[in-house]
């Protein structure tokens, strides 16, 4: 398997510069560790909210851009996304991408094994 995760590798990491969802997640962890990396933090209630408020607008703007691509009713307001709302599992759904393309790489290394056996077969018959 190991000579297979360089190309997994490069497959994966096509995708997921390609996927919104991945580019989503990266967006709000970069916004996470510049939070985070503060010095301080202001204690003015306005500030507070406009920071609360941008980061509603930020999600609701996120949840309508997936809500688009799955051809469903956009949100007017963050309060009105359902209580029981899951988002799509886009980690899982890459790893079943990966998993295929190992499936496929494994297949593609057996057929050529055997090809290379059958060559080697032929060698070994004309001696």
């Amino acid at each position: 398997m190991r000579q297979y995760i360089s190309e997994l590798e490069k497959k994966h990491q096509a995708r997921i510069e390609k996927d919104p969802e991945f580019i989503g997640l990266n967006e709000e962890l970069k916004i996470r560790d510049e939070r985070r990396d503060r010095k301080f933090m202001s204690l003015n209630y306005q500030k507070r909210k406009a920071e609360n408020d941008s980061d509603d607008a930020r999600r609701l703007k996120s949840i309508n851009d997936r809500f688009k691509r799955e051809g469903k009713k956009l949100l007017k307001d963050i309060d009105a996304l359902p209580k029981d709302y899951e988002a799509p599992d886009f980690f899982l759904k890459e790893a079943e991408k990966i998993a295929a393309d190992l499936v496929k790489l494994s297949a593609k290394q057996e057929k050529l094994n055997a090809q290379t056996q059958q060559e080697a077969n032929k060698t070994e018959i004309k001696k």
